[in-house]
């Protein structure tokens, strides 16, 4: 049940972090590290070779998901050892102190995206939730019981049948740790479409009760909306005096889930 949870939760704030540190310096941090225009040029091929590389294994259909981060992985470890190559040694000390800074800003907007998702978006979404529960019949609320369990076990066992390709021998505590941690938040953003293809009754089932409670649901989800919306510009006016944020930064195109994934997953965290 724990697992159904914290599914909900990273589609929640998912929404409302979107932070990520940059690759390398970009063109507007070119003036503080006094790039010549040949570095800008030679900068720029690396950073589209980059993304060329990266774009043509992540649609590589014949790999795995495991064999793709390594791959993006090497290539990105490449890429930054012919980066480096382009600048002088002063350059990468100041490039790297840049960095530092980036990442800690990052880190500390993340962290207070969060803490306030937590005290604002979170007690609101429980409490819609709740009010939705009420609606249940008790025959439906235990049938959705029943396929939160079935989620919460198929999460965890693809976990551990992860988890056990990686030989503990040569990894230490906290780098198992961190492996654990990483697969779990794999398998939990998976965990749908794995009930879908393993019980598609089960799910089948969830897409029927959506769709009749469609009007209540989609009200709740809009009233979560508009105060995740509400907060997200608030946010982004708490940032306008930060000089960090004055240039518009292109966003990465991210998948929003379907409309019947998310009723879905508000019907499942409805019902506890």
């Amino acid at each position: 049940m724990k697992h159904i949870t914290m599914i909900i939760s990273f589609l929640m704030i998912a929404t409302l972090v979107k932070a990520q540190e940059s690759e390398g310096p970009k063109h507007h941090k070119a003036a503080e590290l006094e790039l010549t225009e040949s570095q800008k040029v030679e900068l720029k091929t690396l950073r589209t070779s980059l993304k060329e590389q990266v774009m043509q294994i992540k649609e590589n259909e014949e790999l795995s998901h495991e064999e793709k981060k390594s791959a993006i992985k090497d290539i990105k470890e490449a890429h930054d050892q012919k980066r480096k190559a382009v600048l002088t040694e002063e350059q990468l000390e100041k490039a790297e102190r840049m960095r530092a800074e980036r990442r800690a800003h990052v880190e500390a907007r993340v962290r207070e995206a969060k803490k306030r998702h937590k005290e604002e978006i979170k007690p609101l979404v429980d409490q819609e939730a709740e009010a939705f529960e009420r609606k249940l019949s008790k025959k439906e609320t235990a049938n959705v019981l029943q396929i939160k369990e079935k989620l919460s076990a198929l999460a965890m066992e693809k976990m551990e049948e992860q988890m056990r390709l990686t030989d503990p021998k040569t990894q230490s505590k906290e780098a198992m740790r961190a492996k654990r941690n990483e697969e779990a938040r794999s398998h939990r953003k998976k965990a749908m479409t794995d009930l879908q293809s393993e019980y598609p009754e089960d799910y089948d089932y969830l897409v029927s009760l959506t769709e009749k409670y469609a009007t209540d649901i989609d009200e709740h989800l809009r009233t979560i909306k508009e105060a995740k919306e509400s907060l997200r510009e608030e946010m982004k006016e708490d940032r306008q005096g930060d000089r960090r944020h004055r240039k518009a930064h292109k966003q990465k195109e991210r998948k929003e889930p379907s409309q019947e994934k998310r009723r879905i997953g508000f019907l499942l965290k409805s019902v506890n």
